[in-house]
């Protein structure tokens, strides 16, 4: 893997937006992987979803659609690098409790060495030892 796309580059791959999913699609699926914080955003959206009715619809659409990438789930490497992540930022004065998600997504990549693929870079760009590609 070298790759971990961001939520919001899987919200523009469920609309074909481009030429994020152009940028996608020229690279190796073994190469692209998903976090587990980024799939349950999803899953919260898909919640969220409206009508209630299109739910079930969405979930399946939403699981077809993230089923190429790799998965990677919390471990005790991200802990550790979420820990130096959150204490950098909160002792520089930039931490903002909004974007508590957005420091497991870049402690994901971080741990595993991976560059995140944004098109959220102002999110990021703050977080030490982070690689960061926009795409978009």
């Amino acid at each position: 893997m070298k790759f971990l796309l961001d939520t919001n580059v899987m919200i523009h791959l469920f609309y074909a937006t481009e030429p994020l999913n152009s940028n996608v699609q020229k690279n190796n699926p073994e190469d692209l992987a998903v976090s587990g914080f980024t799939e349950a955003e999803i899953l919260h959206g898909v919640e969220n979803s409206a009508p209630p009715q299109y739910r079930e619809q969405n979930r399946i659409a939403r699981a077809i659609a993230m089923s190429p990438f790799t998965r990677i789930y919390h471990d005790e490497s991200i802990s550790e690098a979420y820990g130096k992540i959150k204490t950098y930022l909160v002792q520089n004065k930039i931490y903002a409790p909004n974007n508590e998600i957005d420091i497991f997504i870049a402690a994901t990549a971080v741990a595993k060495n991976l560059t995140l693929v944004t098109s959220n870079t102002k999110d990021f760009n703050q977080i030490p030892n982070l690689k960061i590609e926009d795409w978009s």
